[in-house]
């Protein structure tokens, strides 16, 4: 293994990616917010389920700008808490991608191949 290439895994920015993913969720219950509020019953029983576990979220413009901050935050916390578990158990030197050269961790051992019969030369 070269000099210049580190054995430690990388860890993850915990805010860039909570942004990042917190973004996504919000927007998502945004966009199905606003299609429950166009449409007569479809995608209103989602967003009523939804709307239970996030308070004022509903199939509305208003319950769905609600719906789009408490998507960014439900997805900002969460990241948070998974990147901050992944980070703490890459830094215990025990992660699978942290090994010695010659150590075989978390690699399955496949069977060997059988030899080829030696062809006999029969003239």
């Amino acid at each position: 293994m070269s000099e210049g290439i580190s054995k430690r895994p990388a860890t993850l920015c915990a805010c860039r990616l909570g942004v990042a993913v917190g973004t996504v969720v919000g927007l998502g219950l945004l966009v199905l917010g606003l299609i429950a509020t166009a449409s007569d019953e479809w995608c209103r029983k989602a967003v009523d389920l939804l709307g239970n576990a996030y308070l004022g979220y509903q199939a509305t413009v208003g319950g769905s700008l609600i719906g789009l901050l408490w998507g960014f935050a439900d997805g900002f916390v969460g990241t948070v808490i998974v990147v901050g578990l992944y980070n703490l158990f890459c830094r215990c030197g025990r992660c699978c991608c942290v090994r010695a050269e010659d150590e075989k961790c978390c690699e399955v051992e496949t069977p060997s191949e059988p030899e080829a019969p030696a062809e006999s030369s029969q003239f």
